[in-house]
């Protein structure tokens, strides 16, 4: 029903438009990842969303969520193994901090 769309911005675009704007509650989570692979995350992110105006994906809330979808655009071999967690998107939060 939904297509899937990646938005590029930053903690300003963001969170300030559902916290002011919206009143949505919000969650910050910190990523301790190095500057190496921060970029290499933003080129693999332009990447799937450049494979999805070629090819559009729809939103399937166990297939295709926000955390399965990311998961599925990192290389294989760096990849987290699969967490069942990622599959109920409001608790998202509680596998962000997993190392």
């Amino acid at each position: 029903m939904f297509e899937l769309q990646y938005l590029f911005g930053d903690e300003r675009d963001f969170i300030r438009s559902r916290t002011n704007g919206r009143k949505d509650p919000v969650s910050l989570y910190r990523a301790a990842l190095s500057p190496s692979r921060v970029a290499a995350l933003f080129v693999e992110s332009v990447q799937a969303h450049n494979r999805l105006c070629r090819q559009p994906r729809f939103y399937n809330v166990i297939t295709a969520n926000c955390p399965t979808s990311l998961r599925a655009q990192t290389p294989v071999t760096k990849r987290d193994p699969f967490d069942i967690r990622m599959l109920l998107n409001g608790r998202v939060g509680r596998t962000a901090g997993r190392t």
